[in-house]
């Protein structure tokens, strides 16, 4: 019976999935405990809002990330060739990677000197567990401190 509905209906078909996908990203999204102050910050008539209603800032939130998720795939997908979809998607996971940087209040002098040697040190055709051990090392060289976490025995 469904498979005659979407046979006979494909493009309402396809919307109500998209619509489903949606849903669930941001119940996804919600479930995470993502923050809604954000919206806040960048929107400050909200703020009274979102402090009154947590719940639904939180939902809030979590639609405006889903929104945002569908219309980055939307635009990728305007673009007419594989090759420039991947040059974009390679920039947009520069610019991420620049922010989270940027997050610690690291100078971007010092990202630039050490973000070739940190992609050469994540990229040596090592297994997942040594990749894994690496991980204090990367937190002592950048924050100058590692977390506690116990020594790998191989």
């Amino acid at each position: 019976m469904i498979g005659r509905l979407i046979l006979t209906y494909p493009e309402a078909s396809r919307r109500a999935g998209g619509l489903l996908l949606l849903l669930v990203t941001t119940a996804c999204f919600y479930g995470l405990g993502i923050s809604s102050a954000w919206i806040g910050r960048y929107l400050p008539i909200t703020a009274g809002f979102i402090v009154d209603n947590e719940t639904a800032g939180r939902i809030l939130s979590s639609v405006l990330l889903a929104l945002a998720i569908a219309l980055n795939w939307r635009l990728l997908h305007i673009l007419p060739t594989k090759k420039q979809q991947t040059i974009a998607v390679w920039l947009e996971l520069f610019i991420l990677l620049m922010l989270f940087f940027y997050s610690f209040d690291l100078s971007f002098a010092f990202i630039a000197k050490k973000i070739s040697w940190l992609c050469s040190l994540m990229n040596d055709n090592s297994s997942s567990l040594v990749a894994i051990a690496k991980v204090p090392l990367l937190f002592k060289i950048f924050l100058g401190s590692a977390p506690s976490v116990p020594p790998f025995s191989f």
